[in-house]
């Protein structure tokens, strides 16, 4: 297919470590592998505006993801 697509969604995945707060430790390997198929597949990141964390845990502290 030779067109211009859109791949929009939730990959359940982060791409860096800024990308989550709190909770279990993002893996280098899972970040490398998910940012290696973002550039074999030539994805781009768009951005996004507003608040920066989408989900909570509504724990509070350091309980909170």
């Amino acid at each position: 297919m030779h067109y211009p697509w859109l791949c929009v969604g939730d990959f359940n995945q982060v791409g860096s470590i800024f990308e989550k707060q709190g909770g279990r430790e993002c893996h280098a390997s899972q970040l490398s592998e998910f940012q290696d198929m973002v550039s074999d597949c030539n994805l781009a990141n768009l951005g996004f505006k507003g608040n920066a964390f989408t989900w909570s845990n509504n724990q509070e502290g350091t309980d909170n993801v």
